[in-house]
């Protein structure tokens, strides 16, 4: 889940794109982040439980 794989420092600018009920690519997440992220080993866990949780939020199946 989304509160799993984020560090509080992340979560205010997750439920801002979440909160924008768009469908964003991968890219355009990381571009959001990026901000945020560094290339820890929790970067992937991260943009993996935001893309996951949107998809939920838009009702949309995730892709595989």
């Amino acid at each position: 889940s989304l509160h799993d794989a984020l560090p509080i420092c992340f979560i205010m600018t997750a439920v801002e794109i979440l909160e924008t009920n768009r469908l964003y690519t991968d890219d355009e997440l990381r571009k959001l982040l990026s901000g945020h992220l560094c290339r820890c080993t929790g970067y992937e866990n991260i943009l993996r439980a935001v893309k996951k949780t949107m998809y939920r939020r838009l009702g949309l199946p995730l892709p595989e």
